[in-house]
């Protein structure tokens, strides 16, 4: 992992303050971690969501078995990715 050093306000660091002494956290770095986790969560879904879009107005296409494993074995791969 490589260090990262952030600056706060004062608000914000009464939160992850907060965060640590509810218990769900063990330090400032867990919180942090997590926090960007879910942003990139968040982000994922939307992009889901314009790529479903886009392809609910695109025109119809037959996909053969072979296509479709393919799909889902790239899907596959990049859920691995973005969970490392």
């Amino acid at each position: 992992m490589e260090r990262l050093t952030i600056t706060l306000p004062q608000a914000q660091r009464a939160f992850v303050k907060q965060e640590i002494a509810s218990g769900q956290y063990a330090s400032e770095s867990e919180v942090v971690r997590d926090m960007i986790r879910q942003r990139q969560r968040e982000r994922a879904r939307e992009q889901l969501a314009v790529e479903l879009l886009k392809g609910l107005e695109g025109e119809d296409v037959e996909l053969t078995p072979t296509q479709m494993a393919d799909i889902w074995t790239e899907a596959r791969r990049l859920a691995r990715e973005r969970q490392a």
